[in-house]
C-alpha cells in the first residue's frame, strides 16, 4: 500500500517536474525573443533619427534653392548679365 502511494507521489512529481522544465524552456524562449525585438525597436529608432535628420537636411536645402531661386526671378534674371553657357 506505501509503495503504490508513493508510486502515484513519484509520478506526480515527476510531471509537475517535467511541466515547470517546459515552462521554463517556454519562458527562457520568449526572454530570447523579447531580447530580439527589444534590439530591433533600438535599431530601427536609431534609422527614424537618422532619417529624420537627413529630411531636415534636405529640406533646409530645398527652402535655401527656393530662395535663391526667388532672388533670381526678382532680379529679372540679371544675376549672370551677359555670360555665354560653357558649351561656346
Amino acid at each position: 500500500m506505501y509503495l503504490a502511494v508513493f508510486a502515484r507521489v513519484f509520478l506526480a512529481t515527476n510531471r509537475f517536474l517535467c511541466t515547470m522544465v517546459n515552462m521554463n524552456e517556454e519562458l527562457v524562449a520568449i526572454e530570447t525573443k523579447l531580447a530580439y525585438l527589444e534590439d530591433t525597436v533600438a535599431t530601427l529608432n536609431d534609422l527614424v533619427i537618422d532619417q529624420q535628420k537627413q529630411i531636415d537636411r534636405l529640406e533646409a536645402g530645398r527652402k535655401d534653392l527656393e530662395r535663391q531661386l526667388g532672388e533670381l526671378a526678382d532680379s529679372g534674371g540679371e544675376m549672370m548679365p551677359h555670360q555665354k553657357p560653357p558649351h561656346y
